[in-house]
């Protein structure tokens, strides 16, 4: 890692831990890793979205009073976009921003209206994936102003856990092993996720010898538990709920697939998916639906399989042969998205801001 530079960055970011979420655990990785290397202090709302209007008014105070004490003041999502004007008042702070997906195609005409209007006023916008550059270009964001970063991981080593307690966690959810192919999805269970679609399209055309395990809760999960029953499925396919990071590691460590199924769904787009990562970084190959923001975080061929939307036949085939060697997936992983070298990308990029 590169030595500490002068640069002082105030990071707002209106979603932090300990909330669980996508954008809190970028938000979390952002103020870590960056920090090693830069001056940073932390603006951030812990406690959700009860608090949204309490955290917006301090941070226009906040910024009122101390902006001018920042070269960047770098925000971590596109929500906060409104307050650009206030910033160039008080202060000449390059303003910037990350953006992930749903903050910008989030629908609703007096968000996109006010989005439209000032995103396109900062100075650098970073698009976690090519889809979500797209996004914003689309809302009038200059390419020039543009920079993609990916969403990232902060490798570790990884506990194994030992039979006793693999069998413990088996044993809670009724689920057997023995002599089968195990697939699993961990995630929130909203309908893009295609988890649904999965179950009914994919699954009964795949060996007997398969599990499918689902990790996660959300408001498709009873849905889910219905359409297993219907289909008989209740001694293949496991919808297990909520599960703790003990627990997300120990299916990590039985999995030899990760299935990522996504469908377009309106207004609700993958912005990049933190867990296709986590999986290999757990060296299991992915099998994901070639769509938005997922095309960003699998290597095709590499870490997995990109798969076009829909395509039953290629599901099946890529399960059955995904032709992925997972010696390499890991060091792939590690290489192109750990955090350390995605924090000197950020640093890089707000220097050179601020050289212009």
């Amino acid at each position: 890692m590169s030595s500490m530079t002068d640069l002082r960055i105030l990071f707002v970011a209106r979603n932090f831990p300990p909330v669980i979420g996508g954008l809190e655990k970028n938000a979390e990785d952002f103020y870590r890793n960056v920090r090693q290397i830069a001056h940073v202090d932390l603006l951030a709302n812990p406690l959700g979205r009860k608090n949204l209007i309490n955290f917006t008014i301090k941070t226009f105070f906040f910024l009122v009073k101390n902006s001018r004490k920042y070269d960047v003041i770098h925000f971590n999502d596109a929500v906060l976009s409104f307050m650009i004007p206030l910033i160039s008042i008080f202060s000449r702070a390059k303003k910037t921003f990350t953006v992930h997906g749903l903050d910008v195609v989030f629908d609703n005409p007096i968000y996109q209206f006010v989005t439209r209007l000032f995103l396109k006023q900062a100075d650098l916008v970073f698009a976690i994936s090519q889809y979500t550059a797209h996004q914003c270009i689309a809302r009038g964001v200059r390419p020039d102003k543009l920079r993609i970063i990916p969403d990232g991981i902060t490798p570790e080593s990884r506990q194994k856990y030992d039979q006793k307690e693999i069998s413990a966690f088996l044993d809670k959810h009724k689920i057997v092993i023995q002599n089968r192919k195990i697939l699993v999805s961990i995630g929130r269970l909203v309908a893009r996720k295609g988890h649904a679609w999965f179950i009914q399209s994919v699954f009964p055309h795949i060996k007997d010898d398969h599990i499918y395990i689902i990790g996660g809760d959300g408001p498709e999960r009873r849905g889910l538990l219905q359409l297993i029953a219907k289909l008989g499925f209740s001694d293949q396919v496991y919808a297990v709920g909520r599960v703790s990071e003990k627990e997300k590691k120990i299916i990590y460590q039985i999995a030899d697939l990760f299935i990522m199924p996504n469908i377009s769904v309106d207004n609700d787009p993958e912005g990049f998916g933190i867990v296709l990562l986590e999986a290999g970084n757990n060296s299991i190959p992915v099998i994901a639906t070639d769509i938005e923001g997922i095309s960003s975080a699998v290597l095709d061929g590499i870490t997995g399989r990109l798969i076009p939307e829909g395509d039953v036949e290629r599901f099946i085939q890529a399960i059955s042969d995904p032709k992925i060697d997972r010696t390499t997936i890991r060091p792939t992983i590690e290489q192109k998205f750990n955090w350390i070298n995605i924090a000197q990308q950020y640093i890089d990029e707000f220097q050179e801001l601020l050289q212009k």
